[in-house]
């Protein structure tokens, strides 16, 4: 391994270690000022243990997850970390191995337990990638139709959120929108009429609002909504499910990219039913930025890649020797009469967006982070509209999650300072894109994905 990969892999390499302890500091050291309107927590989920003992994870989004709450009051910063007791990380402490099929990740198991796992479902209830609120509840999500429940101020485990309905489905994205007392999300079940199906759902019951059949699913994580607009992706990375019937291979390796396949847009009015596709070049997305109408126009703003290069990038075998990551861009389509025109793409990489919240901001592009090396990790921070970079020479920034007051805003960060091999929660101000504030961590945060802010209670933002 060339010298400059082995350097940048050891400068990330805290972020893919196993956390040791659960940790509640009350008071963490804070440089700078942070605004004295930020009162609330930042909330966050992620893997955070892929070694078992007996068995280990192969891939970043295989890992245990665990909570992570920054509280920030008039007396400062106070966070806590714990790991989700769900059924997966309960198994594996005990028995030190992988319980449950995981995404690229799977137990060893006989031809009848596959089998009958497509009639009992033997899904995964680890919630490493999104923290989504109902009401005045929290619950951790993955990719299975089985978020787990938390207590925000505590981060302890409620428990697993199961749905006494008759809706089948396998996989679930993974990241629901509120609208109103409840979430809209899209799900997918896999059989003999497979389906993708949306549907809205609260805590304790789930309905379906639309199905479309599909006899090869591709794979969901996110889409995007807007009022009563609704448009996911249907990518031409494909599964078929009677490969996943009697699957001997993880779950996400058994489906497959046909490069000579569109992708197709699909776009549901949530009140009416009416659907419409419109179709546009092979593209792969994990993450939908932002939908607004303009004319007769509906403008969807994604991250794409060429193809599916991107999951298999991001095994920690791959991560551990630095192989270069795909990059994805950030585009703009407008979506008429069944066709998908690129109207504007972002200069260089960029991933896990998020959107500014304030009402006056332009409803397009978003921050995110993004790599400028090949072969390195997210080592940056971007705005667009107009453009702007946070960097700090070897640390490496989280998802960015904007918080307002008014018309004051800030961008919160989990990073890895690769350096001391701990984390710090970064302040930017969502302006000048400058540093306002941090606090640092005696630990590090294991690299994640996705977080949600929460106004301490009689405050707003």
């Amino acid at each position: 391994m060339p010298a400059a990969q082995e350097e940048s892999m050891t400068s990330y390499a805290a972020g893919f270690r196993d956390l040791k302890r659960e940790l509640f500091l009350p008071q963490v050291p804070v440089q700078g000022q942070l605004p004295p309107w930020l009162r609330g927590q930042l909330l966050r989920t992620g893997p955070a243990r892929y070694d078992l003992g007996k068995q280990r994870y192969r891939h970043w989004f295989d890992g245990l997850a665990a909570l992570h709450s920054f509280t920030l009051g008039e007396d400062g910063v106070a966070y806590r970390c714990r790991f989700v007791e769900s059924p997966d990380f309960s198994e594996a402490d005990r028995d030190g191995k992988i319980g449950f099929p995981a995404f690229a990740s799977d137990p060893c198991r006989g031809l009848f337990r596959r089998v009958m796992s497509c009639f009992v479902p033997d899904q995964t209830a680890n919630p490493n990638v999104s923290v989504v609120r109902c009401g005045e509840r929290w619950a951790a999500f993955t990719e299975t139709p089985m978020p787990v429940e938390f207590d925000p101020d505590t981060l302890a485990t409620l428990g697993v959120i199961r749905y006494p309905d008759k809706l089948r489905a396998q996989l679930s994205g993974a990241h629901p929108v509120p609208r109103g007392d409840a979430l809209v999300n899209l799900q997918v079940h896999f059989g003999p009429r497979s389906a993708y199906q949306v549907v809205r759902q609260t805590f304790e019951k789930r309905e379906l609002l639309h199905a479309l059949p599909s006899a090869q699913p591709s794979y969901q994580h996110s889409f995007a909504m807007q009022g009563e607009d609704l448009i996911f992706t249907e990518s031409p990375f494909r599964v078929n499910p009677l490969q996943l019937l009697l699957r001997d291979r993880p779950f996400i390796e058994n489906y497959r990219w046909h490069s000579d396949q569109p992708t197709w847009f699909h776009h549901l009015e949530l009140s009416s039913g009416r659907h419409q596709r419109f179709e546009a070049e092979p593209l792969f997305c994990f993450h939908h930025v932002g939908l607004t109408r303009r004319g007769d126009d509906l403008l969807l703003d994604l991250i794409a890649y060429p193809d599916a290069e991107i999951i298999s990038s991001l095994g920690l075998e791959r991560l551990k020797r630095a192989e270069p990551i795909p990059a994805g861009v950030l585009r703009r389509y407008a979506l008429r009469e069944g066709k998908a025109r690129l109207v504007w793409e972002a200069p260089g990489a960029f991933e896990l967006p998020r959107r500014d919240p304030r009402p006056q901001r332009p409803a397009v592009y978003g921050v995110g982070v993004a790599d400028d090396t090949q072969g390195d990790m997210y080592n940056q921070l971007v705005r667009h509209h107009p453009h702007a970079v946070w960097r700090q020479p070897g640390c490496y920034p989280g998802e960015p999650v904007v918080v307002h007051h008014g018309d004051q805003a800030v961008a919160l960060s989990v990073v890895l300072d690769g350096a001391s091999g701990c984390s710090f929660l970064l302040v930017l101000d969502a302006d000048s894109w400058t540093e306002r504030a941090r606090a640092q961590l005696p630990q590090a945060v294991p690299l994640g994905f996705h977080g949600e802010w929460a106004s301490l209670r009689g405050e707003q933002t």
